[in-house]
């Protein structure tokens, strides 16, 4: 028992250590526990996969965030060291998975010195379909049409910017889903357990808003946790729900 105290005690000796490397060489750095002993991850950037096309995007993460956006060509990058993912494609379809991880401290609070990003880029008026899941990171997407895609988040938020949706859904556990200037094809459904739905700027025909445990905004109509709907017979029509949060179009 006392030898496991006394390597209990090094352990936390060398933990505060590096701590104070890190903050003496500029802080905002990402310390990852590696069976047992702690270790700095400074930012490293991987290309895991570059101008090869894809039409179908299964992507399935344990930490990090994600950003889809638009680019000149097609490009899958990492940005981290310590649980880099994998991206293979097979005929158009690309699937990159992220192992999960036991245990992460991260000390920054400045995202842009943030270690663990997947950024993937696609080509001007290119469609993808596919699944999207991430257990414990955000997830940003502009200016990308996504066709019946089902995305599905455990602990973070979710913003659409400028996004074209054709079908499909978008599902979150513990987050806010933000929407800028959506173009809404058909039926799209924003379901949030815990987390509020902002839309600002959208081309829809319709919307149906319902909460359990919050307030619905429509346009400037606040009828608390009234279900508020409007047009939602039409042809295309955005679908707002969420356990215990607000809904809010402006």
């Amino acid at each position: 028992m006392k030898k496991l105290f006394n390597i209990g005690w090094i352990i936390l000796v060398i933990g505060l250590v590096m701590l104070a490397v890190g903050y003496f060489n500029g802080g905002n750095k990402t310390i990852n526990f590696n069976n047992g002993r702690p270790e700095i991850i400074t930012k490293r950037t991987q290309q895991l996969s570059t101008n090869k096309q894809f039409d179908r995007l299964n992507l399935d993460v344990s930490t990090a965030d994600v950003v889809i956006k638009q680019g000149k060509k097609y490009q899958v990058t990492y940005y981290g060291k310590s649980n880099a993912p994998t991206a293979r494609l097979n005929g158009k379809t690309m699937t990159i998975k992220q192992k999960s991880i036991n245990f992460q401290v991260n000390f920054s609070v400045n995202h842009d010195d943030y270690q663990d990003l997947i950024v993937i880029t696609v080509p001007k008026d290119k469609k993808l379909t596919g699944q999207l899941n991430l257990s414990d990171g955000d997830l940003w997407i502009s200016k990308v049409t996504l066709d019946k895609m089902a995305v599905d988040t455990g602990a973070g938020d979710v913003s659409y910017d400028r996004v074209k949706v054709i079908g499909g859904q978008t599902t979150l556990s513990e987050g806010d889903f933000t929407g800028q200037q959506l173009q809404v094809d058909g039926h799209y459904t924003v379901h949030n357990d815990e987390g509020d739905n902002t839309v600002t700027d959208t081309t829809v025909d319709g919307y149906y808003l319902h909460t359990d445990d919050g307030d619905n905004n429509l346009n400037g109509e606040d009828k608390g946790d009234q279900t508020l709907t409007t047009n939602d017979g039409a042809v295309n029509v955005l679908r707002l729900i969420t356990t215990e949060g607000d809904n809010q179009v402006n």
